[in-house]
């Protein structure tokens, strides 16, 4: 049993090794995308991530209705490109409850999984479609691209710091019935380890953000992303999964790999707006 064990937690940790080298690997291309790919071509790189992470979503839960579930969800990106977006937003939204509503009509005799897959629906679509098309919203801003680039380092950091400090002086656990190897100190040291870098970058590139603005947009962009990581977890949880899929190598599928972002960029977003 013991040698169980520790073949597991040395599995465990080449595993999140990986995720961090596979990591350096990915985020040039992401650079290059998030600064230098038009307005169009970005929504359509977000369309595709969406599509990908609610077709885990959709399995993860057992939602019927993939057919309109995806199309739904990758819209969203494109609605957000529109001056204007927020009334086609709410339109949109009024058609996705109500598609949802016709399909749970149509969906049998069982009204109470009906009910349910109706719900969990109209969930994805927000949980993962309009939560990440806040990405192409960062670009109209000033300096909105070096802004996104530098969210996205905050959020990458706190991964890696995260898992870092966890392995070398974790001792209390944060969560254990929803993700037993986060530790508090695992949680402190990402949040720390994402400000540190976010005022690197500001530092070298000067975001148009003061020391203060960009350390605590740092902490709340790493405490709403262990939220949005805990919170994916119970969804794998309660599908009896480890991984939300397997479509990237070394770091499971794309829920898990966005799932810290989902919530932290649009309050990121929408600080920047209210400061800007």
């Amino acid at each position: 049993m013991d040698r169980i064990l520790k073949a597991s937690t040395l599995s465990e940790q080449g595993r999140g090794l990986k995720r961090i080298l596979s990591g350096f690997f990915l985020a040039p291309l992401v650079a290059v995308i998030v600064l230098y790919a038009p307005p169009f071509w970005l929504a359509v790189t977000v369309a595709i991530i969406i599509a990908l992470a609610l077709n885990e979503y959709v399995s993860l839960t057992a939602t019927r209705g993939r057919f309109w579930v995806l199309p739904a969800g990758m819209l969203t990106p494109f609605l957000f490109l529109h001056e204007g977006y927020e009334h086609l937003l709410v339109f949109t939204m009024v058609v996705v409850v109500f598609t949802a509503s016709v399909v749970s009509i149509l969906g049998g005799r069982d009204f109470s999984p009906a009910f349910t897959d109706t719900a969990k629906a109209v969930f994805g679509i927000i949980y993962v479609g309009f939560t990440l098309s806040h990405v192409v919203l960062f670009p109209p801003l000033q300096d909105g691209r070096l802004l996104l680039l530098t969210g996205l380092l905050v959020i990458w950091a706190n991964d890696i710091f995260a898992y870092l400090t966890g392995r070398l002086v974790g001792r209390h656990s944060l969560s254990p019935r929803i993700s037993p190897r986060k530790t508090i100190e695992g949680a402190i040291g990402g949040v720390a380890g994402g400000v540190v870098v976010g005022l690197g970058v500001d530092g070298l590139l000067d975001t148009g953000l003061s020391t203060a603005e960009m350390a605590g947009s740092a902490v709340a962009m790493g405490v709403f992303g262990l939220v949005g990581d805990l919170f994916e977890s119970v969804i794998k949880r309660s599908a009896g999964v480890k991984d939300s899929g397997t479509i990237i190598p070394g770091h499971g599928g794309m829920l898990d790999r966005i799932d810290s972002m989902l919530f932290s960029l649009p309050v990121f977003y929408h600080y920047l707006t209210w400061k800007l």
